[in-house]
């Protein structure tokens, strides 16, 4: 099960573009590791990254690490953590515009990636970012792209 700990409020023109139904559906390795998922924007540094002129077309769409990131909620709620929570996921709003793109390559080309990453373990923090130009998924870690999806 993946237990959703926050969820921001988004102005219109963002999505969320993956969520829980999808994560569960394409990594279900997330239900066995009690994931916590945390849906953002406004609350976090996250906010000031969605300024489309100074994107490139390269969007944050979700993390995946071993602990609560640091966040500035704006005094709203986030849940605790589930008790025995293997993985933390927090997911970055996108421009509403790419959300089906987003939704589409990450079902087809990014929950396989996710999928091995969480069995090897080798990285503890992982990501994905979306690339709106080649509408491909790109997984990340220590700084660098690791594995980038084909073209959706």
């Amino acid at each position: 099960m993946i237990t959703t700990l926050f969820r921001d409020r988004l102005p219109q023109g963002l999505s969320f573009p993956v969520g829980t139904e999808a994560l569960s559906r394409g990594v279900p390795a997330l239900s066995t590791l009690n994931a916590a998922l945390l849906l953002v924007w406004r609350s976090t540094w996250a906010s000031q990254l969605y300024d489309p002129k100074w994107q490139h077309g390269r969007y944050p769409v979700l993390h995946f690490g071993p602990n609560l990131p640091r966040m500035r909620i704006n005094g709203q709620k986030v849940r605790e953590r589930p008790e025995n929570c293997g993985i933390v996921i927090v997911e970055y709003a996108v421009l509403s515009d790419l959300r089906k793109r987003v939704l589409d390559n990450f079902m087809v080309h990014g929950a396989l990636p996710v999928s091995a990453q969480l069995a090897a373990m080798k990285t503890p923090s992982f990501g994905l970012v979306f690339s709106s130009r080649t509408s491909t998924l790109e997984v990340y870690a220590r700084g660098g792209i690791l594995q980038r999806s084909r073209d959706a």
